[in-house]
């Protein structure tokens, strides 16, 4: 079988060399690939942001008459301003600068596929600068077959084979061990998130100079390199300030929304159509019951202020039926007091499930097969989703399902110094040999059953 894979944005993506081990164990599969990453300064994603050579290809732009052209810059067009506009990149472009790098990004990535004749497309699912869904689409067009990865835990990847089927998995198959304890009774997860000084009573604490440190090149270079960082934080503190804290009084009947933390992966890709957070708190607001309050609740690690403006505010504030906690309230209680919670992708919605807390999302979540998860749509009736009770049993059981679909191998670093599902969530030291023949034998086999 002649494969040639081209991973993008995918597996040890912080580690050149754990790519080029990776590599190596592939070989042994008779697999051969080739890397787009981004530690390599003559990669494609770094060209991709090279004005000098995206002009090369400015003697193509009359390709954009051709159909196949004209639709990619079409369909992916507010998906790519999106991403560019998220992630603040290219701010002092205007709008048709914008337009005519997205033809030119477009330009290149064709021309780079079609020399290469990639047979495989391997990424995650977490494509987040723009013009990674837009190679992503283009490679579904030229026929390429594409496998998706993402994990979720230490030891836990699922996977499928498009990105449209992430959420569904549909065309995953149940190939793996699955895992039936009852994880409703095991301990939190997600990341820990340092409080930042937003408990302090007096929040400017976060300019202060450590006398102790003063001298030391590294603190000093530190502090004052990161003033901006800090004093964005400063600002996000003393609005918090002000906020009440609704766990102390809680409504009767609510729905709990955590805001996810911008600019971020799983804002950007999964959850494009409402990369606007405000917007899902008008829509959910508009389609409440009278009898229901919606209780949102910043995320504690923001301080990118482009993504929070005076407006986000107000708009939030303006809806008579949501009230804005402090953030520092009481997550835990507020999640498992709701009726139910709502979330895009984030880790909050599987903290709910375990906390026995339905969910509703709006975003490509990987736990969306679950029982007791709902994807909103225009005509979601609430007041039924709330009539319903959770069963821990069924729940157990679903995931028992979906974990059958859960490759054993990690496919970031990131995810290597995270939990660990098999064992109630321990912390497992990492072990790069092991993980690396894991994740190619993976690989190697999914590629054998799916094609």
């Amino acid at each position: 079988m002649n494969v040639k894979i081209i991973f993008w944005n995918f597996c040890f993506e912080e580690d050149i060399t754990l790519h080029r081990k990776l590599k190596n164990a592939l070989k042994k599969y008779n697999i051969d690939s080739e890397f787009a990453i981004w530690l390599k300064k003559n990669s494609l994603p770094n060209r991709l942001w090279d004005i000098n050579h995206l002009l090369k290809f400015q003697k193509y732009l009359d390709f954009f008459e051709k159909k196949f052209f004209k639709r990619i810059y079409e369909d992916n067009l507010e998906i790519y301003l999106n991403s560019i506009h998220s992630r603040r990149q290219w701010q002092k472009m205007t709008h048709f600068d914008l337009t005519q790098i997205y033809r030119l990004q477009i330009l290149a990535m064709y021309f780079y596929i079609k020399k290469n004749k990639f047979t495989h497309y391997v990424s995650t699912i977490q494509n987040s600068q723009g013009f990674d869904s837009v190679f992503y689409k283009m490679v579904k067009k030229m026929n390429i077959k594409t496998l998706i990865f993402h994990s979720n835990f230490r030891n836990k990847t699922l996977y499928t084979e498009t990105i449209e089927d992430w959420g569904l998995f549909k065309k995953s198959k149940s190939i793996f061990k699955g895992f039936s304890k009852d994880i409703t009774k095991s301990i939190n997860y997600h990341y820990e998130t340092k409080n930042l000084y937003l408990k302090h009573r007096f929040n400017f604490k976060i300019f202060f100079f450590n006398p102790i440190k003063i001298f030391n090149y590294k603190y000093l270079y530190t502090k004052i390199t990161n003033f901006k960082y800090n004093y964005n934080f400063y600002q996000f503190a003393m609005k918090e300030k002000s906020r009440v804290y609704y766990s102390k009084n809680l409504p009767k009947y609510y729905l709990y929304f955590p805001i996810h933390f911008q600019p971020e992966a799983t804002t950007i890709g999964p959850a494009n159509q409402y990369i606007d957070q405000a917007k899902i708190i008008e829509k959910i607001s508009l389609k409440m019951p009278k009898k229901f309050k919606l209780i949102v609740k910043e995320h504690p690690a923001q301080n990118d202020l482009y993504h929070r403006s005076d407006f986000f505010y107000k708009r939030i504030n303006n809806l008579k039926n949501v009230l804005f906690t402090n953030v520092n309230d009481d997550n835990d209680k507020l999640i498992k007091k709701c009726n139910a919670l709502i979330a895009i992708t984030g880790t909050a919605g599987f903290e709910a499930l375990k906390s026995k807390t339905k969910v509703i999302t709006f975003g490509k979540a990987w736990y969306n097969p679950l029982v007791y998860v709902y994807k909103w749509h225009t005509k979601i009736n609430l007041d039924k989703i709330d009539k319903i009770k959770f069963n821990s049993k069924k729940f157990i059981q679903s995931f028992y399902k979906l974990s059958k679909k859960m490759a054993d191998c990690v496919d970031s670093l990131d995810w290597a110094r995270a939990a660990d599902l098999t064992s109630d969530f321990k912390k497992i030291p990492y072990n790069e040999k092991i993980e690396i023949k894991k994740t190619a034998s993976i690989i190697n086999t999914l590629i054998k059953k799916h094609y």
